[in-house]
């Protein structure tokens, strides 16, 4: 992440993807788990592997999302206990004529 200040909202649209994918695999593999009998043994399976990829995407997702957060919360701390800018004094007419930039 090059500016960690800046929401990265391209990043943010990958997660929300990732998790939409992972959603669109539960619920078929939840449907043919739950419907599945001795004799289609494949729906069994089919469901099994479904609700597997799905359930790793989904906590995958889930912990990338948690970095993302995280990330930048430590920034924003970082950022905080910065020391605060100071301003220079004005310039007094006899500092700027000791040393010699006006006469």
């Amino acid at each position: 992440m090059n500016n960690p200040g800046k929401i990265p909202w391209k990043r943010i649209w990958q997660i929300n993807m990732r998790f939409l994918g992972s959603v669109i695999l539960l619920i078929p593999g939840w449907f043919c788990w739950t419907n599945a009998s001795i004799a289609s043994w494949q729906l069994w399976l089919f469901g099994g592997i479904l609700l597997v990829g799905g359930g790793v995407q989904f906590v995958r997702t889930s912990f990338e999302a948690v970095g993302l957060v995280w990330g930048h919360w430590s920034w924003r701390r970082t950022i905080g206990k910065a020391a605060k800018p100071k301003s220079d004094p004005k310039p007094v007419r006899d500092t700027l004529k000791d040393r010699g930039i006006i006469r």
